[in-house]
Protein backbone atom coordinates (compact mmCIF):
# COMPACT_ATOMS: atom_id res chain seq x y z
CA UNK A 1 0.00 0.00 0.00
CA UNK A 2 2.87 2.36 0.82
CA UNK A 3 4.37 2.03 -2.57
CA UNK A 4 1.37 2.60 -4.22
CA UNK A 5 0.52 5.21 -2.32
CA UNK A 6 4.01 6.94 -2.96
CA UNK A 7 3.93 6.63 -6.22
CA UNK A 8 0.30 8.16 -6.71
CA UNK A 9 1.18 11.21 -4.03
CA UNK A 10 2.50 13.80 -6.77
CA UNK A 11 -0.85 12.87 -9.27
CA UNK A 12 -2.79 13.37 -5.66
CA UNK A 13 -1.32 17.16 -5.26
CA UNK A 14 -1.63 18.30 -8.31
CA UNK A 15 -5.63 16.85 -8.55
CA UNK A 16 -5.83 18.77 -5.43
CA UNK A 17 -4.64 22.22 -6.66
CA UNK A 18 -6.61 21.24 -10.01
CA UNK A 19 -9.85 21.23 -8.40
CA UNK A 20 -8.91 24.87 -6.21
CA UNK A 21 -7.81 26.23 -9.60
CA UNK A 22 -11.13 25.27 -11.16
CA UNK A 23 -13.90 26.07 -7.86
CA UNK A 24 -12.12 29.64 -8.56
CA UNK A 25 -13.69 29.58 -12.33
CA UNK A 26 -16.09 32.22 -13.57
CA UNK A 27 -19.69 30.91 -13.27
CA UNK A 28 -21.00 30.18 -17.06
CA UNK A 29 -17.81 27.52 -16.75
CA UNK A 30 -18.82 26.08 -13.52
CA UNK A 31 -22.04 25.48 -14.63
CA UNK A 32 -21.47 24.02 -18.07
CA UNK A 33 -19.03 21.76 -16.01
CA UNK A 34 -21.19 20.13 -13.65
CA UNK A 35 -24.05 19.74 -15.87
CA UNK A 36 -22.42 18.68 -19.42
CA UNK A 37 -18.80 19.16 -19.25
CA UNK A 38 -17.67 16.96 -16.61
CA UNK A 39 -19.66 13.63 -17.68
CA UNK A 40 -18.45 14.33 -21.41
CA UNK A 41 -14.32 14.30 -20.84
CA UNK A 42 -14.85 11.28 -18.46
CA UNK A 43 -16.66 9.71 -21.52
CA UNK A 44 -13.97 10.72 -23.85
CA UNK A 45 -10.80 10.10 -21.89
CA UNK A 46 -12.52 6.49 -21.26
CA UNK A 47 -13.58 6.03 -25.49
CA UNK A 48 -10.57 7.81 -27.04
CA UNK A 49 -7.77 8.15 -24.99
CA UNK A 50 -7.82 4.95 -22.68
CA UNK A 51 -3.98 4.38 -22.79
CA UNK A 52 -4.13 1.05 -21.05
CA UNK A 53 -7.24 -0.20 -22.69
CA UNK A 54 -9.99 -0.83 -20.07
CA UNK A 55 -13.18 1.10 -21.58
CA UNK A 56 -14.64 -2.15 -22.65
CA UNK A 57 -14.35 -3.22 -18.22
CA UNK A 58 -18.02 -1.38 -16.43
CA UNK A 59 -16.30 -1.52 -13.50
CA UNK A 60 -12.95 0.48 -15.19
CA UNK A 61 -15.29 3.77 -16.32
CA UNK A 62 -13.85 5.30 -13.43
CA UNK A 63 -9.86 4.63 -14.08
CA UNK A 64 -8.87 8.24 -15.47
CA UNK A 65 -11.43 10.39 -13.26
CA UNK A 66 -7.70 12.00 -11.31
CA UNK A 67 -7.03 13.20 -14.56
CA UNK A 68 -10.20 14.65 -15.47
CA UNK A 69 -9.52 18.15 -13.47
CA UNK A 70 -6.03 18.25 -14.84
CA UNK A 71 -7.26 18.18 -18.41
CA UNK A 72 -10.32 20.68 -17.51
CA UNK A 73 -8.08 23.25 -16.37
CA UNK A 74 -5.82 22.86 -19.15
CA UNK A 75 -8.47 23.47 -21.90
CA UNK A 76 -10.33 26.26 -19.79
CA UNK A 77 -7.15 28.23 -19.12
CA UNK A 78 -5.75 28.02 -22.08
CA UNK A 79 -6.20 31.51 -24.24
CA UNK A 80 -6.89 29.45 -27.39
CA UNK A 81 -7.88 25.80 -28.94
CA UNK A 82 -4.17 25.28 -30.47
CA UNK A 83 -2.60 26.20 -26.80
CA UNK A 84 -5.33 24.32 -24.99
CA UNK A 85 -4.49 21.02 -27.10
CA UNK A 86 -1.02 21.57 -26.66
CA UNK A 87 -0.99 21.93 -22.71
CA UNK A 88 -3.19 18.98 -22.75
CA UNK A 89 -1.30 16.86 -24.78
CA UNK A 90 1.57 17.69 -22.44
CA UNK A 91 0.09 16.47 -19.43
CA UNK A 92 -2.02 13.52 -20.73
CA UNK A 93 2.02 12.17 -22.27
CA UNK A 94 3.36 12.99 -18.82
CA UNK A 95 0.50 10.96 -17.40
CA UNK A 96 1.30 8.05 -19.59
CA UNK A 97 4.86 8.39 -18.88
CA UNK A 98 5.37 9.32 -14.90
CA UNK A 99 2.27 7.81 -13.59
CA UNK A 100 1.14 4.92 -15.93
CA UNK A 101 5.03 4.39 -16.95
CA UNK A 102 3.94 3.45 -20.80
CA UNK A 103 6.00 4.55 -23.61
CA UNK A 104 4.41 6.02 -26.14
CA UNK A 105 3.34 4.46 -29.52
CA UNK A 106 2.15 7.82 -31.79
CA UNK A 107 0.24 7.44 -34.49
CA UNK A 108 -3.70 5.92 -35.19
CA UNK A 109 -6.81 6.95 -33.87
CA UNK A 110 -6.02 6.76 -30.09
CA UNK A 111 -2.41 8.74 -30.11
CA UNK A 112 -2.46 10.91 -27.20
CA UNK A 113 -1.70 13.86 -29.77
CA UNK A 114 -4.85 12.98 -31.59
CA UNK A 115 -6.81 12.57 -28.53
CA UNK A 116 -5.37 15.91 -27.20
CA UNK A 117 -6.39 18.06 -30.15
CA UNK A 118 -9.70 16.07 -30.69
CA UNK A 119 -10.68 17.58 -26.46
CA UNK A 120 -9.45 21.00 -27.29
CA UNK A 121 -12.38 20.82 -30.69
CA UNK A 122 -14.50 19.22 -28.00
CA UNK A 123 -14.60 21.84 -25.35
CA UNK A 124 -14.62 24.76 -28.16
CA UNK A 125 -17.87 22.93 -29.21
CA UNK A 126 -19.41 21.95 -25.95
CA UNK A 127 -18.50 25.03 -23.90
CA UNK A 128 -17.95 28.02 -25.79
CA UNK A 129 -21.12 26.62 -28.59
CA UNK A 130 -23.29 25.28 -26.12
CA UNK A 131 -22.66 22.25 -27.86
CA UNK A 132 -24.56 24.04 -31.24
CA UNK A 133 -23.63 24.44 -34.67
CA UNK A 134 -20.80 27.45 -35.40
CA UNK A 135 -23.50 30.11 -37.04
CA UNK A 136 -22.06 30.76 -40.53
CA UNK A 137 -22.01 34.62 -42.13
CA UNK A 138 -22.51 33.12 -45.63
CA UNK A 139 -23.70 29.49 -45.75
CA UNK A 140 -22.42 27.11 -48.49
CA UNK A 141 -24.79 26.75 -51.22
CA UNK A 142 -25.92 28.15 -54.20
CA UNK A 143 -25.42 31.55 -54.97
Amino acid sequence: RWCVWRSTKPIRAELKADREQLARGPEDWLGWWRVRGQGELRCILMTAWDPIGVSDEPDAWDEYDDYVLGVARRLRDAPDPEQGAESVLEYLRRVERDFMELEQAPGGPGDTSTVAYALAAWHEWSYRQGGRAAILDDPPGPT
